[in-house]
C-alpha cells in the first residue's frame, strides 16, 4: 500500500469513528431529553436509537474478528460500546412490550441479537452470549413471520443463522448439532428468496448456506458419507451463487462464492481419497 492510500484509509477511518461518536452523543442527548413517565414510547424509541448508535460506533471503531495477541485491555475497549448498548435495549423492552407494540418489540429483539452477537464474537469462550443472541433472534423471527413481514423476517432469520454458525465455529471439533442448526436456518432463509428473481439476496444467502455446509462437512465428526454429501452440496450451491454474481458483475460476491466452492472441492477430494485408501 502506498503512502497516499495509507493516509486516505487512516483519515477515512478516523472520520467515520468521529462521525459515529458524534451520533452516539446526539442519541444520548435525545434520550436524556425524554421522560419515561410523560412520554414512555418516545423515551423507549430514544433508548433504541442510542443502542443502535453505540453498536455502529463499536463496529466502526473496531471491525469484527479476534486478534490472537489481543490483550485484556484491548478486548475490554472493543467490547465496551456493545456492552453499554444492552442496557438501553433492556429498558426499551420494559415499555415496548410484545403485547403493547409487537412490531417494535421485534425490532428491539433483533437489535439485542446483534449486540449480543458482537459481544459473543469477542468473548468467544463464553457460549452463553451467543445462546442469548440466538434466543433474541428467534423471538424476532417468531413475531415477524414470513407472511406478515417477509423482508424483516428474512433479516431476522439470517441473523439467527449467522449466530448459530458463529456458535458452531467456536467449538473444537465443530459441533454437529450446532452446524446442523445453522445449515437448517440458512436453508430456511434461502428457501424464501425466489430463484426466479435472481436477486443478490438469493445469491448471497446461498453463498452463506454453502459456507455452513462446507464447515459442517469438513470440521465435524459426522459419518463420512454425510460429510461428503454436505461438501458436494456446498460445491453445487456455491457455484450457483458464483455464476449469478459473475453475471451481475458482483466481483466481491463472486470471489467469496468461488472461494467456498474451491475449498469445499478440496475437502471433498481429501475425504474421497481417504475413504478409498
Amino acid at each position: 500500500m502506498g503512502l497516499f492510500d495509507w493516509l486516505f484509509r487512516t483519515n477515512a477511518a478516523s472520520s467515520r469513528e468521529a462521525a459515529a461518536l458524534t451520533a452516539v452523543a446526539a442519541a444520548r442527548d435525545e434520550r436524556d431529553g425524554r421522560s419515561r413517565e410523560t412520554e414512555p414510547e418516545a423515551w423507549a424509541d430514544a433508548q433504541f436509537e442510542l443502542a443502535r448508535a453505540l453498536r455502529a460506533y463499536g463496529e466502526v471503531r473496531q471491525p469484527r474478528g479476534v486478534t490472537a495477541a489481543e490483550s485484556e485491555a484491548e478486548a475490554a475497549a472493543r467490547i465496551a460500546p456493545f456492552l453499554e448498548a444492552e442496557a438501553p435495549l433492556r429498558a426499551a423492552l420494559e415499555v415496548l412490550t410484545r403485547e403493547r407494540a409487537p412490531d417494535r418489540w421485534a425490532d428491539l429483539q433483533q437489535e439485542l441479537a446483534r449486540q449480543l452477537r458482537r459481544v459473543g464474537e469477542i468473548r468467544y469462550d463464553d457460549p452463553s452470549l451467543l445462546e442469548a443472541a440466538a434466543d433474541a433472534a428467534r423471538a424476532a423471527v417468531a413475531m415477524r413471520t414470513r407472511e406478515r413481514a417477509p423482508e424483516a423476517w428474512l433479516e431476522s432469520q439470517l441473523e439467527l443463522a449467522e449466530i448459530l454458525f458463529d456458535s458452531a465455529s467456536n467449538t473444537r471439533p465443530g459441533s454437529q448439532e450446532l452446524y446442523d442448526a445453522a445449515v437448517a436456518a440458512f436453508r430456511t432463509a434461502a428457501a424464501s428468496t425466489a430463484y426466479i428473481d435472481r436477486s443478490r439476496s438469493w445469491a448471497w444467502t446461498r453463498s452463506r448456506l454453502a459456507l455452513a455446509l462446507m464447515h459442517a462437512g469438513s470440521m465435524t465428526d459426522a459419518p463420512a458419507e454425510l460429510r461428503q454429501a454436505m461438501l458436494r452440496e456446498a460445491v453445487q450451491v456455491a457455484r450457483e451463487a458464483e455464476a449469478w454474481a459473475a453475471g451481475a458483475r458482483d466481483k466481491a460476491l463472486a470471489s467469496d462464492a468461488r472461494g467456498v466452492a474451491d475449498y469445499a472441492e478440496t475437502f471433498l477430494q481429501m475425504h474421497e481419497e481417504g475413504a478409498g485408501a
